[in-house]
Parts: structure tokens; C-alpha cells; sequence
């Protein structure tokens, strides 16, 4: 399964329903399914052993095409973050080593520039415009790694991992089952597309067909604004944007979801925002970069176990477990385990891809944590 294999269909199903908008730009689905078509094209014309694109763009739909038209090339792009220092970007290039490096051009000076790899998004823009629309699907790229990101380990250092396809296709079934969202929902996503949790939350609503309005930058009250003049019926946020869109005192009356991702959601913190959000369903859920969804709290349990991370997401098993790798009792502080359809294919070391599977399936980031009698899990 690939995540851009909906495009097509909704091209002709939904041509004129809006795909993405910012601010006044606006991307029906067949220009959207178009957009992503000419960078497929741009990219299976290039000869390329590493099939590597990264991107050093600010939140735009250049930067969605771009990322989307990758994988539907079969390509892995890698989103790098524009607020990164030269070295710091030098470190992550050395490392993903793309063939093709599409940026804002004030980082321009910031890029190691050699044989002509680096293009400027404006020029990038007037060369798009040449090729064709023309869908040429590359077959089974459900395995293929699509997406390279970076954590940074403990050591400092930058470390890399690739994602598949099919990963984050599976991940997609956590928002209708686990967060209850509908096609007819509209998806604001404030935070910057580098980050995975607002990268997927876009990705994930073109998959589903539904209208994603993206912001150049979190600023809170126009946010908010935004929030209230486009009906968004979906944000995705981190504790530390609510607590900004808390500080501007006032209220939105949408009936809404706000999905809620990076940090627990302290208790104290989901009281606040009920003053700016009186008609909003929370949700917070717990994962990594590596595991993708592990559990999901909604609000009516978030009362009664408000410490908790919640429970499983759709399709993720979690165990707690020793150090000797086997199971602990419920109330027992151990390493917590997931085995899931949705987790990264590995870390880069050395320029070699090492999965962190367990001989029996299961994955760990080392956070510690335990369960209790009624299945709520309990991390950190």
C-alpha cells in the first residue's frame, strides 16, 4: 500500500474539493493528484543509484508535493529542519546523501554546493511547471523506505532512520478507529512539517481525502483565528502550542478534536484548555518515531486515569517486560515492548540499515513504564 495511492481516485470522485489551503492558496484534489504527478515525472527522469531528495523548505504546499511526489516516485525524501545551523545541516547531508537538495534561498549559503544538487524553491517552481501530470505509478513501493528522519541520540549525534510505506498506511488506520475521524473532517496543522507529527497528520488526511489547512508558522492568535473562520474540525498539537493558545484568553466554540502528541498531557493542562476549547474532544497519544502509534487516551478516560498514557492504539500490542525480557505483573515497573504493523525499518549506522526487532517481533525505545488492572498503560 502506498500513501499517495488514494490521489488518483479522489482526483475524479472529489476533483474540486480542496486538498490543502494556505491562507489564500488553494489545491483542489485533481490539482493536487496533478502537482504531486509532475514531481513523480521530474524524479523518474533523473539516473540515481541513492533515489535521495531532501528539503530545507518553511511549511508550504511545496513542501507536501514535494515530499508526496517522493514517494510516489519511490524515492526517500528527507525533511531537514530549516532552523538548523550550517554544521548541523552539513552532518544530516553527509549522512542522507541526496541526490537533489530543494531549499528556501536564504539557506542557500547554509548548503554544501556542489555539481548543481541544490535548487532554489522558487526556481524549482518555474521548472515544475514543464513536466507532465501523467501518472506513472512505480510498482510495489509499499516496502520501499520513503522517509529518512533524525533523532538525536544520546550521545549527541544525529542518528538517522528510514520508514516504509506500508508503515505509516497501517498508522492511518489508528485515526478512524483510535481518534474517530471522518472524510468530512478539516485538518489544521500549525506546527512545522518537519516534525513527524505534523508531517503525518497531513499525509494522513490526503490519504483519507479530507481538507488540511497548513500555517508558514504557529503563531497562537492567528491560529485561533483560523480555527474559527475555516470550521477545522481536526488540530493536531503539542502541550507547549496549547499552553500558548491558552495564554491568549479566549474561546473557540468549535466542536472539534484536538489530538495532542510529544509530552504528556498533564491533568492541570487539559483542565486549562477546557476554558478556551468548551466543545472539544481531546485526545493524546503516546509514541516514537521509531514505533509510530503505541496508545491513544480519549477524553472520557483521561478522567479517570489522568496519569495514564492510555491504551493500545488499533492493531498495537504493548507489554511490559525485566531485563531478562520477560513479562512483568500488572503494577510492575519494567521496559516497555510494542509489537505493531507500524514501525520504522531502522537505524542508519555506518551507512547500513539496523533493524531494533526482537527475534519474536517485538520493539523497544527503552522507556519504562507499567500497566494497569484494566489496561491503561503508564510511561516514564
Amino acid at each position: 500500500m502506498a500513501i499517495t495511492k488514494e490521489y488518483k481516485k479522489y482526483a475524479s470522485v472529489q476533483t474540486n474539493k480542496i486538498a490543502i489551503k494556505e491562507n489564500d492558496r488553494v489545491l483542489t484534489y485533481k490539482e493536487w493528484f496533478e502537482s504531486v504527478c509532475k514531481v513523480e515525472n521530474w524524479l523518474n527522469e533523473k539516473e540515481s543509484q541513492n533515489k535521495t531528495i531532501a528539503i530545507v523548505l518553511e511549511n508550504s504546499m511545496e513542501f507536501l508535493q514535494l515530499f508526496a511526489g517522493a514517494a510516489m516516485a519511490g524515492w526517500v525524501c528527507v525533511p531537514l529542519d530549516i532552523k538548523w545551523k550550517e554544521d548541523e545541516l552539513k552532518e544530516r547531508i553527509a549522512i542522507s546523501n541526496p541526490d537533489v537538495i530543494v531549499t528556501e534561498r536564504y539557506k542557500v549559503k547554509d548548503l554544501p554546493v556542489e555539481e548543481g544538487r541544490v535548487i532554489e524553491i522558487d526556481e524549482w517552481k518555474r521548472m515544475i511547471e514543464n513536466y507532465l501530470p501523467t501518472y506513472n505509478p512505480v510498482e510495489s513501493v509499499q516496502n520501499t523506505p520513503f522517509y529518512m528522519g533524525f533523532t538525536s541520540g544520546s550521545t549527541g549525534k544525529a542518528k538517522a532512520f528510514l520508514r516504509a510505506q506500508q508503515s505509516w498506511v497501517h498508522s492511518f488506520d489508528c485515526n478512524i478507529h483510535d481518534f474517530h475521524m471522518k472524510k468530512e473532517d478539516s485538518i489544521l496543522i500549525a506546527g512545522t512539517l518537519v516534525h513527524s507529527l505534523f508531517l503525518y497528520g497531513a499525509i494522513s488526511a490526503l490519504y483519507v481525502g479530507q481538507t488540511v489547512h497548513i500555517m508558514k508558522k504557529f503563531i497562537p492568535d492567528q491560529v485561533l483565528d483560523k480555527l474559527e473562520t475555516e470550521h477545522v474540525s481536526v488540530m493536531y498539537t503539542v502541550p507547549t502550542m496549547l499552553f500558548s493558545l491558552y495564554k491568549e484568553n479566549r474561546v473557540i466554540e468549535n466542536e472539534m478534536k484536538i489530538i495532542s502528541s510529544g509530552a504528556k498531557w498533564e491533568a492541570e493542562a487539559k483542565e486549562k484548555i477546557k476554558s478556551i476549547f468548551p466543545y472539544a474532544q481531546k485526545y493524546e497519544f503516546y509514541g516514537a518515531s521509531e514505533l509510530s502509534f503505541v496508545t491513544a487516551l480519549v477524553d472520557k478516560e483521561s478522567d479517570r486515569r489522568p496519569n495514564s498514557v492510555g491504551k493500545p492504539c488499533h492493531n498495537v500490542q504493548v507489554r511490559i517486560c525485566n531485563e531478562a525480557g520477560e513479562e512483568v505483573q500488572k503494577g510492575e515497573i519494567g521496559t516497555v515492548y510494542v509489537k505493531s504493523d507500524q514501525f520504522f525499518m531502522g537505524y542508519i549506522l555506518d551507512k547500513v540499515l539496523v533493524p531494533e526487532l526482537t527475534a519474536d517481533g517485538w520493539m523497544t525505545v527503552r522507556d519504562v513504564g507499567y500497566e494497569d488492572e484494566e489496561g491503561f498503560i503508564y510511561s516514564g
